[in-house]
Order: C-alpha cells, then sequence, then structure tokens
C-alpha cells in the first residue's frame, strides 16, 4: 500500500505535505486516499483525531510500519513514543513525535516540517509562510489547539507545529481564541 504513496503525482508542497504528515499520524491505510478538506490543506483534522485516540504502543506499531514500507525512519524520542521521521530527496522532510506523559493517549503532537531550496521558495515571503501558520490552527478548530513558528536557515524553511486537544493547554486556547498561532514572532532567521 504504501508503495503506491512513492507513486503519488503532488503538485504543490502543500500536498506533500499532508499526505506525509497523514502518513506519519500512523493513517498508514490513508496513504492512497484523499487526505484533506483541499490541496492547500496543512494539518488534517481527521488523521489528528485518530492520532489522539492512539495509545503509544499503537502508535509505536504505526511507525513500524510505516519504516517497513520504507515511508520513514523511526527515532527514539524524549518519553516512550517513537519519533517518526521521512526524508524526501527533493528536499522535503517532516517529524511527528506525539508526547504521552503517561497518559494513555497523546497530550500532544509535535510536528517539525522543512523545506530545503527549490521547495522552499514557495515560501519566500514572510507574508506567505505566516498565512501558512495560520491556516493551520484554522483548519484545526474548533477541536484543536495550534501553536507554531517558522525558522529560515539560510534558503531552508522549517515549520514547527504543537497541536493539542482544546482545554489542554489553556493559554495556547487563548492565544488561538484571538486568532493568533505563534507565541511570540512567527518566523526566526537562524545563521548558521
Amino acid at each position: 500500500m504504501l508503495r503506491s504513496y512513492n507513486k503519488l503525482r503532488l503538485s504543490t508542497p502543500f500536498e506533500l505535505w499532508r499526505h506525509t504528515i497523514a502518513l506519519c499520524f500512523g493513517i498508514v491505510a490513508l496513504a492512497t486516499s484523499a487526505l484533506a478538506e483541499s490541496s492547500s490543506d496543512i494539518l488534517s483534522k481527521s488523521d489528528a483525531t485518530r492520532m489522539f485516540a492512539m495509545s503509544v504502543t499503537e502508535w509505536n506499531e504505526n511507525v513500524q510500519v510505516a519504516k517497513m514500507y520504507g515511508a520513514g525512519e523511526a527515532i527514539r524520542g524524549s518519553g516512550s513514543a517513537l519519533m517518526m521521521v521521512t526524508i524526501d530527496p527533493a528536499g522535503f522532510y517532516l517529524m511527528v513525535h506525539p508526547i504521552y506523559e503517561d497518559h494513555p493517549k497523546p497530550r500532544m503532537i509535535h510536528v517539525t516540517v522543512g523545506y530545503k531550496f527549490p521547495l522552499s521558495a514557495t515560501f519566500a515571503h514572510d507574508q506567505v509562510v505566516v498565512k501558512a501558520l495560520r491556516k493551520a490552527m484554522v483548519d484545526m478548530q474548533p477541536e484543536y489547539t495550534v501553536i507554531g513558528k517558522a525558522d529560515r536557515v539560510g534558503p531552508t524553511v522549517i515549520f514547527y507545529f504543537d497541536i493539542t486537544e482544546k482545554r489542554v493547554d489553556r493559554a495556547a486556547d487563548k492565544l488561538n481564541a484571538a486568532g493568533d498561532v505563534c507565541k511570540s514572532r512567527c518566523i526566526d532567521r537562524v545563521i548558521r
């Protein structure tokens, strides 16, 4: 099933992003189906719902299956959950790490997405980056709270998202209710 995923023709970086995130959210069976409401969706609410319902054992098993099919690597992160890492030679990478904190289901999902040049050219302007961050927040509401930011490291653009269910992080809920996705600056420039 995942082998057909590698043959998908994706016309935008957002399509690649949403397909890979859905895969890493442990929804291996959805890799060949429609994964989000439109081609510009960044995060998938339905996939987040599935992931927030997974135990750490279920998540780790899904990561191992994705690894077995060559869709990514399993890395031991902090805590008991594996981190799923997907790297595309074209210049895209994704890391997904659920945080369980001794709970039966994830308390938070960390998602990191990076674009190297030429894929990063889509995000050449800061306004596009901020718009992408805000769209991700809006797409996940009302069920989820999304805190995000981005780094520019030379021509590479890296997005960071923390996704929680509503009422888990009241400060983040309040921030999103005010229409904000970033706790401070949305974009940092990192000098190498």
